[in-house]
Parts: structure tokens; sequence; C-alpha cells
């Protein structure tokens, strides 16, 4: 894995955490 690729993928994770919380809230 690329570092490019792991921030891409750590950024697509944040995305799937923090969307579910916006709503939440």
């Amino acid at each position: 894995m690329t570092l490019i690729t792991k921030k891409y993928v750590k950024n697509y994770q944040n995305k799937l955490f923090f969307v579910p919380n916006l709503g939440v809230k």
C-alpha cells in the first residue's frame, strides 16, 4: 500500500465515521 493510498483510505474511513455522527447530532 502506498502512502497516498493509505492517506486516501484513512480520509474515506473518517468520512464514513463522521457523516453518521453528524446525523446523530
